[in-house]
């Protein structure tokens, strides 16, 4: 049974008119650090299971003063292939923190998600 482990990490700053004009390192309003890993193990009878942990560290312009800066988020899943068909049910949330910046937005859910590749 195959498992992979993934990571990444990341960088990017609010869009805006003429930011091509600007040096490429400078920290500018809405700009975020964060970091993710997931990882995969397929299990009995076509069954995978997945999961990933995120970190985002938050602009203070952008949260506001005395609001959080950061917050950690999650996600667990098992999914299978049947009929053509890819099946996903996945839990996702984030501590505490995503839920005072992002209120419901970032409170826990189970999603069901089903798909098909051609």
């Amino acid at each position: 049974m195959p498992a992979s482990i993934h990571g990444n990490l990341g960088h990017s700053g609010a869009g805006c008119e003429g930011c091509a004009q600007r040096a490429a390192n400078l920290p500018r309003p809405g700009a975020r650090a964060g970091a993710r890993g997931t990882t995969s193990h397929e299990l009995p009878d076509c069954f995978e299971i997945s999961g990933s942990v995120g970190y985002s560290d938050l602009n203070q312009e952008i949260t506001g003063e005395g609001a959080p800066d950061s917050y950690v988020d999650w996600r667990i899943g098992v999914a299978q292939r049947l009929l053509d068909l890819d099946f996903d049910l996945s839990y996702y949330d984030t501590n505490g923190k995503g839920e005072e910046l992002y209120g419901d937005l970032a409170g826990a859910r189970l999603v069901l998600s089903v798909s098909k590749s051609f």
